[in-house]
């Protein structure tokens, strides 16, 4: 009985998963490396930590501001040189089944970053993964992940303290509505999203943006100059409710196209405005809206 139990510990030891090990004894050899000890010159130590040009850095629809893994590789190439530096995998990598829809697999891969034949970081890069999605794309964008995390404090660690990030999103970046999602953020030194609408009331970026309300009272006050004589105002329903004619939308299209709006911005408008998925929806109560507004200053994106 003793022998057997004794053979039944050997297996499960030999049945141990090799990263586990592999991490283990990693963490051992950096401890008697002796990572507080840096033989780092005081020139490199400052090169590290500069910042980053606004235009460089990315900001994530969350608000995240992001350093891009190509600067982060630059960096270390013009500190260390290249072959100075590198990054090592030190356990196989892990993958997640997706959970659903919005909850992808992941590909997990534990990394160290080597600096003249030192260790002195050690981080695990996570990459999306599904079935559609080439394996070989998901390792290498948790190589990515893993270095950018790896060198988190030791290339610009300011960019990640809570109260550089909000300054920098209030300064650098919008937050934008969207058609077809949340509003998000996005960098103002970038190009606009593809659903964008306009700049959301809600940024603090108030000096591009203009509530539609603020445009509809001043083009109320605004005389328009016409061309042609003005034709006579078209009779709107008695009931605020009832649905206007096809002639008050023609005249909503003629005030809009006057004003260099195309008839994708009137549906945008009132989609926006009153969920409206066409123009025939409009009522008598809302026709001096849309026609303030078709009249009104374009707000500049």
């Amino acid at each position: 009985m003793k022998k057997k139990a004794t053979k039944t510990t050997t297996k499960r030891i030999q049945r141990r998963k090799p990263a586990a090990v592999m991490v283990e004894s990693l963490g051992d050899s950096l401890q008697a490396q002796g990572l507080s000890r840096s033989n780092w010159s005081e020139t490199q130590q400052t090169a590290l930590s500069r910042g980053f040009e606004p235009a460089d850095l990315e900001i994530q629809s969350d608000g995240v501001v992001n350093v891009p893994a190509s600067l982060v590789a630059e960096r270390l190439n013009k500190v260390f040189l290249p072959g100075n530096w590198g990054m090592s995998r030190v356990g196989d990598p892990q993958c997640t089944a997706p959970g659903g829809p919005e909850d992808p697999g992941y590909v997990i891969v534990p990394y160290v970053l080597w600096v003249n034949g030192i260790p002195v970081a050690e981080a695990y890069g996570k990459g999306t993964w599904a079935r559609r999605v080439d394996y070989g794309n998901s390792v290498e964008a948790a190589r990515t992940n893993g270095l950018k995390r790896c060198t988190k404090h030791i290339i610009a660690p300011h960019i990640y303290s809570d109260n550089w990030q909000h300054r920098f999103k209030l300064a650098n970046g919008y937050l934008v509505e969207r058609i077809t999602g949340p509003p998000a953020w996005r960098s103002m030194h970038g190009a606009p999203l593809e659903d964008e609408v306009d700049i959301d009331p809600r940024s603090p970026n108030q000096k591009t943006y203009t509530p539609p309300s603020v445009v509809e009272k001043t083009a109320s006050r605004r005389p328009v100059k016409r061309k042609t004589a003005a034709k006579k105002a078209v009779a709107l329903p008695k009931l605020s409710d009832d649905p206007i004619p096809t002639k008050a939308i023609g005249q909503i299209m003629q005030a809009a196209r006057a004003h260099e709006r195309t008839e994708a911005d009137v549906d945008r408008y009132i989609r926006r405005k009153w969920g409206h998925r066409s123009k025939a929806k409009i009522t008598a109560a809302q026709f001096d809206t849309v026609i303030a507004w078709a009249r009104g200053p374009r707000v500049k994106k």
